[in-house]
């Protein structure tokens, strides 16, 4: 290993050197990940592991999966959706009830009017939705903001009272 270089693990190399920023000496990092799972699977295969299970469902169609994962999948099993078409409502939303646009981009998603309209939609969709209601966030992190957001005032609350969260 090289002075100065972290490994992060097999498939990944950084190197760590000195610099100055503003006056300042912070280190600055280059970093060359490997995204092929591929890699990685070619390494567990190697070890003779003798069963490998990938269960989601959001896996298919699995052809993909398999050419993802540079493995053969001996056995698959891919079954229906559990749904039905009626049961699903899929659409985009570009304002909340209050006229907050909700774009949850780095430049927004912080913004107490994004976290308060979306949390303002969700309490008005869990009102009417009967059963469960799925909301998907792009992080765990803005998850977290929106949650601890929706904590601080009456939202939170007012949604469980609805849908149980």
């Amino acid at each position: 290993e090289r002075p100065g270089a972290r490994n992060a693990g097999r498939n990944s190399i950084t190197a760590v050197a000195p610099g100055v920023v503003s006056g300042l000496r912070k280190p600055r990092s280059l970093g060359f990940w490997c995204f092929s799972a591929g890699v990685t699977m070619r390494d567990i295969v190697a070890l003779e592991v003798r069963n490998i299970m990938f269960a989601s469902g959001t896996l298919s169609p699995m052809t993909s999966w398999e050419a993802e994962m540079e493995i053969p999948f001996e056995v698959q099993l891919e079954n229906k959706h559990v749904i039905g078409d009626q049961q699903l409502m899929a659409g985009v939303v570009r304002k909340g009830p209050m006229g907050h646009a909700l774009n949850s981009s780095y430049q927004t998603r912080e913004t107490m009017e994004y976290k308060r309209d979306l949390g303002a939609l969700v309490l008005n969709v869990s009102r009417v939705v009967p059963d469960g209601l799925l909301v998907f966030f792009p992080s765990y992190a803005a998850l977290a903001s929106a949650e601890t957001a929706w904590k601080e005032g009456p939202q939170w609350d007012q949604i469980n009272r609805h849908k149980e969260m």
